[in-house]
């Protein structure tokens, strides 16, 4: 997703939910790698989890905060900076539903069972994403198949 779509899809007054998608760093390109983007009235904050565990970058274990910009995909090759996967995104969740996920996203800091562990079939960015929605069953959004993780025992 590029800059001018994103800008067109949020609104500052309002709390918004997006799920973005891309596809995971080389070798594992045909997985999804999926990451949450809230919005609290203007406030824009990315959260996922990450196979890397970076020194000076808010995180707690593998679950980073802003990492990355909202709207690209990850790196192509990992650490290297320079080329990232185009995103496109999921779902947008607005008003109550959204702002109480995004209490639940903030909390998750301290409540994520597994942000100490990665492995590329679970737990990773999808089981996170999965975590995240499976605390509000209202929410019926599905992740997509190569979501590899996104089944992983919780």
């Amino acid at each position: 997703m590029n800059n001018n779509e994103f800008k067109r899809i949020v609104k500052k007054n309002t709390y918004q939910l997006l799920i973005f998608t891309s596809r995971a760093s080389l070798p594992a390109i045909g997985i999804s790698h999926t990451w949450l983007v809230t919005n609290k009235k203007g406030k824009m904050s990315r959260w996922e989890l990450l196979f890397r565990k970076e020194k000076n970058t808010r995180r707690w274990g593998h679950l980073y905060l802003n990492h990355f910009r909202a709207t690209v995909g990850v790196e192509i090759i990992p650490f290297y900076g320079h080329y990232f996967w185009k995103s496109k995104l999921l779902a947008k969740i607005e008003w109550k539903s959204a702002e109480q996920l995004i209490k639940t996203i903030e909390n998750s800091k301290k409540t994520y069972p597994y942000k100490n562990i990665y492995h590329f079939i679970g737990p990773n960015c999808n089981t996170y994403v999965q975590y995240i929605l499976n605390k509000h069953p209202k929410i019926k959004i599905k992740l997509p198949w190569n979501a590899l993780g996104k089944g992983w025992k919780q």
